[in-house]
């Protein structure tokens, strides 16, 4: 048995390597698909995993015009992961990927304005739009965060009942970490008492703002 599982990881290696081949000839004929087919092989298979040829391929991807490599640079420039962190750079890409109707680029572009992942004040007016078209298309994360807007009254007038609707879209996510954040939401705005405070903070944060 010793033996045989010697043949095949000879066989797969064998295997992975001309699979590597052809993805490698069909990128550098200029196919982007392949350039980010490439760049995921590279990221995630352990015989031949290269954080430098990853990036690479993905860059050359997201050049190219492919939307996947697009998100996927962006979201690696967001959390400096094989790159150096470079928020600004990372909206660049996640904008170019959500204007190509990538609806995770736009429910994560919609997120970064409203975090200010640029380093500039949030844009709740963008993050409202990009979220709203990601919502649209049934992505939690972007459901999420547009609840919490229309609960804020940020970039759009405040609306608790849309915000509740939003949040129990986004409470039937199958990523638990969201469905979680989403039903503890809905369940603080279930409480009257809870509204009421959380209109009346609102409110507050308004007329403030009037004034300055």
């Amino acid at each position: 048995q010793p033996g045989n599982d010697v043949s095949r990881r000879s066989r797969r290696q064998k295997d992975i390597k001309e699979a590597l081949r052809w993805y490698r000839k069909a990128a550098e004929a200029g196919i982007s698909e392949a350039m980010y087919d490439l760049s995921w092989v590279y990221a995630n298979h352990w015989m031949v995993q290269s954080v430098r040829e990853s990036v690479s391929w993905l860059v050359k991807g997201a050049e190219a015009g492919n939307a996947n490599a697009m998100l996927d640079l962006g979201l690696r420039l967001a959390n400096g992961d094989g790159v150096a962190k470079d928020g600004t750079l990372a909206m660049h890409w996640l904008k170019k990927a959500a204007e190509e109707g990538n609806v995770e680029a736009q429910a994560h572009l919609g997120l970064g304005y409203m975090s200010g992942l640029d380093g500039n004040p949030p844009d709740y007016r963008q993050a409202a739009d990009w979220l709203g078209k990601a919502s649209s298309q049934g992505s939690a994360s972007a459901q999420l965060g547009l609840g919490m807007l229309y609960e804020k009254g940020w970039g759009v007038n405040e609306d608790l009942d849309r915000a509740k609707a939003l949040y129990s879209q986004a409470a039937r996510s199958s990523e638990p970490e969201i469905a979680k954040l989403a039903k503890a939401r809905n369940q603080q705005l279930a409480n009257p008492r809870n509204q009421e405070l959380a209109s009346q903070r609102n409110q507050q944060s308004k007329s403030r703002s009037e004034i300055t």
